[in-house]
């Protein structure tokens, strides 16, 4: 099992070397082009300048601490593979604005490096409906690429507010690095800790607080789409196989609040024959936000909807027959929160 001692030297590390990265990055983002602009696009939230250079601080920090910490990294070169696809095209994306399908192209090759050289995929769903394991067979592949991909732009999207998108990532991986605790998956435990330090890093500068009174960084695509795909990555792994320590539907918990507004979102602007992609300020933290919420009570609900949604679901899991339930309570769940926003947006217009 994992000492306090040994947990806080991947932490420490990545965390001192995320801040002085991003302070070293901060001061060529505006030569290379890496800022963006409050008149950028209107669904965001920002009055100043910030400088896009979050994830690629992150990513980097991460990278360097795995090189000085004892854990063997051999077995781990399809994830910085595949990372790395992201993190360049994120980059590019925050410099140029790609197309949607250049970014989906380069989701989906991140998934196929995961799925063929990982060999991390996702082939049962658990005992959603009936006693039986409901097992995906030949539809694993492609349904694995939809999944992550969809979480992967839910992520991303959830990156519209001064710290939400660090405060979301934190709160999921601290309940992974619980996970991998119990299960004493000490590598896990490890690299996860490693990339909690990193964020931990990033947040010192795009989090309001007495030193910081608005967000001076941002993660940009390149840090929301990284961070998205680790956590795809550990939950399908910790979510899958005989040695599995969740079920796949306390996986959806853990995610149901980016995953639900995404849906949402999605889901609206269809109805309304408007592009799903296209951005506006129909998000939950737009809601709240114009309802009268402070940022930093927004992000405290945050925490706790994440935290509390992922713990409840991993005690509930342990119950024999509970899978079905979870997975009609998230539905029952999902249509709530569908209600509730359709509503805050015509209390809004009036």
């Amino acid at each position: 099992m994992i000492s306090l001692k040994a947990a806080l030297i991947p932490f420490v590390l990545a965390l001192t070397a995320s801040v002085f990265m991003t302070l070293a990055l901060k001061r060529i983002a505006g030569k290379v082009g890496l800022v963006d602009y409050p008149d950028r696009s209107q669904h965001k939230t920002h009055s100043h300048p910030a400088a896009l250079v979050g994830g690629i601080s992150i990513f980097i920090s991460f990278c360097f601490t795995l090189l000085f910490i004892n854990i063997p990294i051999a077995e781990l070169r399809p994830l910085f593979a595949a990372s790395i696809v992201l993190v360049v095209i994120g980059v590019l994306d925050d410099l140029h604005e790609l197309s949607p399908l250049m970014r989906f192209a380069s989701q989906i090759i991140a998934c196929c490096i995961m799925i063929f050289v990982g060999k991390t995929y996702i082939h049962e769903l658990g005992a959603l409906f009936t006693d039986q394991i409901f097992t995906l067979g030949v539809f694993a592949i492609p349904f694995t690429v939809f999944a992550v991909v969809g979480v992967i732009n839910a992520f991303n999207m959830s990156d519209g507010m001064d710290g939400q998108s660090g405060i979301l990532a934190m709160s999921i991986l601290l309940l992974l690095i619980g996970l991998c605790y119990l299960q004493d998956n000490t590598r896990g435990a490890t690299i996860l800790l490693a990339l909690l330090g990193a964020v931990a890093g990033f947040l010192f500068f795009n989090l309001r607080w007495s030193a910081n009174k608005a967000a001076s960084v941002f993660m940009g695509d390149a840090g929301s789409m990284f961070i998205g795909f680790i956590i795809c990555w550990y939950l399908i792994q910790l979510s899958q196989g005989e040695q599995a320590m969740i079920k796949p539907i306390t996986a959806v918990w853990i995610l149901a609040l980016p995953i639900s507004d995404t849906l949402t979102v999605m889901i609206r602007r269809i109805l309304h024959r408007k592009s799903p992609l296209k951005a506006d300020r129909s998000h939950y933290h737009h809601l709240l936000q114009a309802s009268g919420m402070s940022i930093n009570s927004i992000l405290i609900i945050l925490v706790a909807m994440t935290v509390g949604f992922g713990g409840l679901a991993h005690m509930l899991q342990a119950i024999p027959g509970m899978e079905k339930f979870m997975f009609y309570g998230y539905l029952l769940f999902l249509l709530t929160y569908y209600l509730w926003s359709a509503r805050k947006i015509k209390q809004l217009e009036k």
